[in-house]
């Protein structure tokens, strides 16, 4: 069974440190809205099966969604789905 291991994850770095204490995949959420090219980076570096993107929306009162980050404190005024 793959484990798969998020959480404060910022760069290659963590990517590497991770993956080579065991970690299978490595989740990613507010580092891959605050750098965009962290994704792309991490999937060339280690192979896009590790790499995994968690994303945490809410809707507004509007009908509208966002991403938020931060574990769900800071909303980035994202739309989930038009987001890249």
């Amino acid at each position: 069974m793959p484990i798969t291991v998020g959480g404060g994850v910022r760069s290659l770095e963590d990517f590497r440190t991770l993956l080579s204490n065991g970690a299978d995949k490595v989740s990613v959420n507010s580092a891959a809205v605050e750098n965009r090219d962290l994704i792309d980076q991490a999937s060339a570096a280690y192979g896009t099966q590790c790499v995994v993107l968690s994303i945490d929306y809410r809707r507004r009162v509007d009908g509208s969604r966002s991403v938020w980050t931060h574990g769900g404190r800071r909303d980035s005024g994202l739309d989930p789905v038009a987001w890249r």
